[in-house]
């Protein structure tokens, strides 16, 4: 549960430490423009984009990618993000599309969406070290930006250590992992009971070890799926969220989360959401302050 510290004004590509002050894959760090997965990423996109559309549509959307990365890459960063959100909306959840478009928010200054969109990498890839990177880099510009304006700050970039332990985890390696166990105990079970002497002790040793291991991996997966988080995890996008007593904006103001902070969305009225802020905060914030890291389930 560590935090960022800011202390003083840096310029944007010095702050980010961002390779030709756009990202960190490739040239400009646009992973289907340029670099090794171009081609790769090219497959990838086309199998979402039939996945989540009919095959008519499918070309336009991968045209649509196409412009956005040449966008990016002639540093028409509005039109690049533009792009990247129709893909979007047309319900395309990939983690490259995430990690442009934290890169796009970057360059423009707007470091509580770039912070955003790099979790959201993270989650729908776990471990990416790119993302990590950029993640870690925008929190560092932001904070030296807030430190310049405000004192020094000190923003925090975890929501809590079950999830810092999960962070680097996919769901489906624990998922399987979890399986594997369940038929390992099975096994020293039978051990157990159908062994004799030394086997036996041998079997009921395993299961023991196995109980703990399965236990173990239960939580961590259960972690990953959010069953202890009290609501959506969300990050304030805006220029700071006043956290009022409640959603109107003639409530009085309880707190102030800064940009980029993590929070949890656990309730929504007509233009503001109920948020649960990285101190404990609770109270009501203007939706569009406070953008979630994955979109809600339309189901």
């Amino acid at each position: 549960m560590g935090g960022t510290k800011g202390r003083g004004a840096v310029g944007l590509r010095g702050a980010l430490g961002l390779r030709g002050a756009v990202g960190l894959r490739g040239a400009l760090g646009l992973r289907g423009a340029l670099g090794l997965r171009g081609a790769l990423r090219c497959l990838t996109l086309a199998l979402l984009c039939l996945g989540a559309t009919s095959v008519g549509r499918a070309q336009p959307l991968e045209e649509t990618f196409a412009a956005a990365n040449e966008a990016a890459i002639r540093g028409d960063h509005a039109e690049a993000q533009a792009g990247y959100e129709r893909l979007e909306q047309a319900g395309v959840l990939d983690a490259d599309v995430a990690f442009d478009l934290g890169t796009v928010h970057a360059q423009q200054g707007r470091y509580g969406e770039a912070i955003r969109y790099f979790e959201r990498a993270l989650a729908l890839r776990p471990g990416d070290d790119d993302a990590e990177a950029s993640l870690e880099s925008a929190h560092r510009a932001l904070a030296d930006r807030l430190a310049a304006r405000e004192g020094e700050v000190e923003l925090s970039e975890s929501s809590g250590l079950g999830e810092a332990v999960v962070r680097g985890m996919s769901e489906p390696a624990l998922a399987w992992s979890f399986l594997v166990l369940w038929v390992l105990l099975f096994v020293a079970l039978g051990g157990w009971r159908m062994g004799k002497g030394r086997a036996r002790l041998v079997g009921a040793t395993a299961a023991v070890l196995l109980i703990g291991a399965v236990v173990t991996d239960g939580v961590l997966l259960a972690t990953k799926r959010g069953v202890f988080r009290a609501g959506e995890p969300a990050v304030v996008v805006g220029d700071g969220a006043r956290v009022l007593e409640g959603p109107d904006p003639r409530a009085r103001e309880r707190h102030r989360i800064l940009e980029g902070q993590r929070v949890e969305i656990t309730g929504r009225e007509p233009g503001y959401v109920r948020v649960r802020g990285p101190q404990g905060e609770r109270g009501w914030a203007a939706e569009e302050d406070i953008g979630a890291i994955l979109p809600a389930d339309p189901g």
